[in-house]
């Protein structure tokens, strides 16, 4: 069921519930009697009811039907809500998209997920090399599987420059998931990369003259 559906019969439901209740209020109460099964079963016509019984009105059966499809509607966005929090998760909080990656390599998760990934490269790479082995629905999981990795890439290539271990988590990323990189991702990894080198030098030899002024 879509978001739209729902939305749209949640939407219809607090509309007719009211109407339905208003209706129910300004019908005359009116006195139904039951057949016990009893005497359907034998197959008398006995109308007589007993004094337990009470009385249901067409407007209470609709208003129950409404109360139950209502309910189960609520149950259904409750599951499809949880579902999209978790992707909006993913999609906000860089901490979980670079986790998906397997970094930072100290955190227990990080490094589940990092093992999936490399079980996922794997089994794509062997599908390319025997197609005919493999049912089309897999290369499809898999697939669906890597992209998602490759948007977590791409934000991650954007954070290397603000990230106070973005050399280590560069380097990560060049080492466990250059597969499924192309050749701008590698390049401008590499690149970010020979420019720590190179700032790390000039910082270096600055420190090395500072101290030798020093003496």
């Amino acid at each position: 069921m879509s978001y739209s559906r729902v939305v749209v019969g949640m939407f219809s439901l607090a509309i007719m519930y009211p109407i339905c209740a208003m209706d129910e209020q300004q019908q005359p109460k009116k006195t139904i009697p039951i057949v016990p099964r009893q005497s359907i079963a034998t197959g008398s016509l006995s109308l007589s009811s007993s004094a337990g019984n009470s009385p249901q009105s067409p407007g209470s059966s609709m208003s129950s039907y409404l109360s139950s499809a209502f309910n189960e509607i609520c149950n259904l966005t409750a599951t499809g809500l949880k579902s999209a929090t978790a992707t909006v998760s993913n999609a906000v909080s860089n901490d979980s998209a670079f986790q998906k990656l397997g970094w930072p390599s100290s955190d227990a998760y990080a490094q589940s997920e990092l093992a999936k990934c490399i079980a996922k490269y794997k089994a794509h790479q062997e599908f390319l090399l025997n197609p005919d082995y493999y049912l089309l629905s897999d290369y499809t999981c898999h697939k669906a599987f890597i992209e998602r990795r490759r948007g977590y890439l791409a934000r991650a290539i954007l954070a290397f420059h603000t990230l106070p271990d973005g050399i280590q988590f560069a380097t990560h990323c060049l080492e466990h998931h250059h597969c499924i990189m192309n050749s701008f991702d590698k390049d401008e990894i590499s690149v970010f990369l020979k420019q720590k080198q190179q700032a790390a030098l000039c910082a270096g030899e600055t420190m090395k003259q500072v101290l030798e002024r020093d003496q």
